[in-house]
């Protein structure tokens, strides 16, 4: 018969005191944890946390290859002059380049934005913001002010991003902040304010200069897709899952939310079939947005009145829309691109 573990140390009362003392801090420090993640003083959700990363300047790594002029159908190409070759420290570039400040920033599979100059002299030196997470996006640029945001994506929905406002002149970090699950952005530069949405957190105004809140808001469903931002009002697309009686099959449904951009209070709201699919834009010529949602057979395009919320059509598509499909090619006429390879344009009668 096998023994039992030699518990004679439990009997002791001061070890007993020890391991019940250890057992209730703890339980109590996993309280105080959740406590914190989920409200505030105020009984609200917990603000995004503030975070601090290091901008470091040095000398540059050793110069990549030059390219070459080559032989086009034409004849020869003509002279170009290369000003500028540079190769990053670490990782592969995953984002185009954003040009602000004289240099131009570009992110990196392992957690870098590096500044480099676009004329560079003898002694210049780069620019390089080190982070945890890959930057897949292209920072966000708000030239008046020379600030880019930029944004670590985590690869899961479970896990926490980070966005960073960068002075591009003189290159300083301004401030940092952590969402829970990820996070898209938009700005408006004229009332210094960005917003920020996440699954977790909703839909919070910053100030954009200091990143302080200005406000929260929790619109029905789950926040996704980008976000759109035009005459004080933000639009934000949401999704929720709902089944039909007698069925297991899971079907999302799409609502548009039009919100202050002030003071963050709902306008309107319209309900769309689909999930939401790629950023809303805007249609300058009727003063509408448009925006596409899709399932994994087929998509629909969508045309509301931006004033009012009301819809004044919708397609159903062949095919699902790529996740950035709608261009806008001239007054009532709107292009969209489809996953099948199809492109289709739809022109508004009347």
């Amino acid at each position: 018969m096998n023994k039992l573990p030699n518990t004679h140390l439990l009997k002791n009362p001061l070890v007993s005191a020890v391991l019940l003392g250890a057992c209730a801090l703890g339980i109590g420090t996993m309280c105080l944890r959740f406590v914190l993640g989920r409200l505030d003083g105020q009984g609200t959700r917990h603000v995004p946390r503030s975070l601090e990363s290091k901008l470091e300047n040095h000398e540059p790594q050793s110069e990549p290859q030059m390219p070459r002029s080559t032989q086009t159908p034409n004849g020869p190409a003509p002279a170009l002059r290369v000003i500028a070759a540079y190769a990053l420290s670490t990782g592969r570039s995953l984002t185009r380049p954003i040009i602000s400040g004289g240099k131009f920033w570009i992110g990196s599979s392992s957690g870098t934005l590096e500044g480099h100059s676009i004329s560079p002299t003898k002694n210049e030196k780069k620019w390089t913001l080190r982070k945890t997470l890959p930057i897949s996006e292209a920072p966000l640029l708000i030239p008046s002010r020379s600030i880019m945001l930029v944004t670590e994506t985590p690869s899961t929905i479970t896990a926490t991003s980070r966005l960073t406002a960068l002075q591009s002149q003189p290159p300083k970090i301004l401030w940092e902040r952590e969402f829970d699950g990820l996070v898209a952005i938009s700005a408006d530069e004229k009332s210094n304010t960005f917003f920020a949405a996440t699954d977790v957190f909703g839909l919070w105004a910053f100030r954009l200069t200091d990143g302080s809140p200005l406000w929260q808001s929790l619109p029905p469903g789950r926040p996704a897709a980008g976000i759109l931002v035009s005459n004080d009002t933000v639009y934000i697309p949401s999704s929720r899952q709902t089944t039909q009686s007698g069925s297991k099959a899971r079907r999302y449904e799409t609502t548009l939310h039009a919100l202050s951009a002030n003071f963050g209070n709902i306008r309107w709201s319209i309900r769309l079939p689909g999930a939401p699919w790629g950023t809303p834009i805007e249609d300058p010529f009727n003063r509408d947005v448009l925006l596409t949602t899709q399932t994994q057979e087929r998509g629909w395009a969508h045309a509301i009145e931006a004033s009012s919320g009301k819809l004044r059509w919708t397609w159903e598509l062949p095919a699902r829309p790529v996740k950035k499909s709608v261009t806008i090619a001239s007054a009532g006429v709107v292009v969209h691109a489809l996953e099948s390879g199809e492109v289709i344009a739809l022109r508004l009668s009347g």
